[in-house]
């Protein structure tokens, strides 16, 4: 009986799957294989790109002034914590930093603006 290649790891063999049929089309070798592919596509694994992506949408999201539990929920995310820490972890700071950060920015430059405060360029001076 042949092994598929993904249950064999150095000169040992794993224990096989028992839907593997011995011809290397097994589930294992195939998921194996995408992973592959995908990461060197990506230059990164399918997870960290997964999540790079929703850190990148929840950023929007927040900077609208969403809740950090919405945004968790809106970008996909099941786990709030995970969310949580993945953000801090890519952008270097809590996504309630970041939400209070660049809201206040926001709204201060909306302000400034309005009253006539806006630097000369953004008025059309200049």
């Amino acid at each position: 009986m042949s092994i598929c290649v993904a249950h064999v790891t150095s000169s040992t063999v794993s224990t096989p799957n028992p839907r593997c049929t011995g011809d290397g089309k097994c589930g294992a070798h195939v998921a194996g294989t995408l992973r592959a592919k995908v990461s060197n596509r990506l230059r990164r694994t399918p997870y960290t790109y997964l999540m790079t992506r929703r850190i990148e949408r929840g950023k929007a999201f927040l900077r609208h002034g969403m809740s950090v539990t919405d945004t968790c929920a809106a970008v996909g995310c099941t786990s709030l914590g995970s969310f949580s820490s993945r953000f801090t972890e890519i952008v270097g700071e809590t996504p309630t930093q970041y939400r209070a950060r660049t809201t206040a920015t926001a709204m201060c430059s909306l302000l400034c603006e309005q009253v006539g405060d806006a630097p000369a360029a953004s008025r059309g001076h200049g």
